[in-house]
């Protein structure tokens, strides 16, 4: 080039986006914590094989999905525009974060029964007694056992487990790929951080069944199945979720907010309803989410910068 010419230089995308970061961070993490309990536990090879399988596959496939993205933004590109698939490969990049989320789930399940030194529900009743003026909340509620309010109770707490996905769902449609990233990646944070706080603070809960009807029993024997992991009580991580999903609403898809409301509202009295969980366990979950909701575009930035992986990253000018 001429002297006094400035270069454009673009820079490449990063290979990894804060969502892949996050993700391989906590399996590693998971991983150690294996190591760790080997010898107890029975299925630790497979565990270990399906989180490593997630440590080598995600670079692999955030590669291909970078250079497709890089094909469909540069209509000049030796290798032509993006091809038909390529939409399949961002899906599947996206999903593969839903299922390394469950892949620590269960992992952690395995493994806290072979390394918790104790659990911490003698603390959190005792915290529950005091903040409800020396009764607790099975005291208060035992005289107030209806059938019909269990049912409906039980059936409200399952909302856990549809409106952050509707959400999520309803969210990836829009074309606001910033959008998009931050919804996705505080709701995928928020259950790292409940995680964290499981493994540190390990509780069961209460965890009773208060009613002996067909739907009640149901729902509760399912959520047993459901939930491997049963040192999960503090803080509550449904609680905590629904009003993320809910406040995320509010900020993105007003749509959805009022309903966010109304089952959030739902979920609360169910986890102290159901027995699922302490006064407290809902008292944190509620400041968590806000804990959570604030940090997470500093984390973000941290660990990756905003929308990394899928915004075009600002060109630098190099004197040639």
């Amino acid at each position: 080039m001429k002297a006094g010419t400035m270069a454009i230089v673009e820079k490449r995308r990063p290979l990894l986006n804060p969502f892949d970061r996050l993700a391989l961070i906590s399996h590693v993490f998971a991983l150690a914590v294996i190591f760790f309990c080997w010898r107890a536990l029975p299925s630790a090879g497979f565990v270990t094989f399906k989180l490593g399988s997630f440590v080598i596959i995600t670079p692999m496939v955030a590669r291909v999905c970078r250079r497709l993205r890089e094909r469909a933004e540069n209509p000049t590109d030796p290798e032509g525009p993006a091809p038909w698939h390529a939409p399949g490969w961002h899906f599947f990049h996206g999903f593969m974060h839903v299922m390394m989320v469950g892949n620590v789930y269960e992992a952690l399940g395995d493994c806290m029964p072979h390394v918790i030194v104790r659990g911490y529900d003698a603390e959190l009743a005792k915290i529950d007694t005091w903040l409800l003026g020396g009764r607790s909340v099975a005291q208060i509620l035992d005289a107030h056992i209806y059938l019909w309010l269990s049912d409906f109770l039980f059936l409200g707490y399952c909302l856990y487990f549809i409106y952050p996905s509707l959400l999520m769902a309803m969210v990836a449609l829009r074309k606001d790929m910033d959008t998009r990233f931050i919804v996705g990646f505080t709701l995928v944070l928020n259950y790292y951080v409940m995680f964290v706080f499981y493994f540190c603070t390990p509780a069961s809960g209460p965890r009773m069944l208060i009613a002996d009807t067909a739907i009640s029993e149901g729902v509760f024997n399912l959520m047993n199945r459901l939930e491997k992991l049963k040192f999960d009580a503090f803080p509550s991580g449904h609680v905590c979720t629904m009003v993320i999903a809910t406040y995320l609403a509010f900020r993105y898809y007003r749509a959805y907010f009022l309903p966010g409301v109304i089952f959030t509202a739902m979920v609360i009295a169910a986890t102290i309803y159901c027995r699922y969980h302490y006064a407290i366990d809902v008292i944190c979950g509620m400041v968590m989410a806000w804990v959570v909701c604030a940090g997470a575009p500093s984390v973000m930035t941290a660990i990756g910068g905003r929308a990394a992986g899928h915004a075009n990253p600002p060109a630098r000018k190099d004197p040639a």
